[in-house]
């Protein structure tokens, strides 16, 4: 999925896991659309293109809660 290794291999104790050591990983949602689309990953259609017409978002309201214009 492209996420980017955030302690790039390091690995830390996670409380909810009993202390078991995890790596961390994470996506910039503003690069994932470019990501996904450049390395023409096969989920892509899916996670980009999929219309979900029983999931309403109300923009206004995310955008006003974020700062947005």
């Amino acid at each position: 999925m492209h996420f980017d290794d955030v302690f790039a291999g390091a690995t830390v104790p996670i409380s909810y896991a009993e202390g078991r050591p995890h790596s961390i990983f994470a996506l910039p949602v503003s690069d994932a659309d470019r990501r996904w689309r450049s390395s023409n990953h096969s989920l892509y259609g899916f996670m980009a293109r999929t219309e979900h017409p029983d999931i309403q978002i109300d923009y206004d309201r995310v955008f006003a809660a974020f700062g947005q214009p």
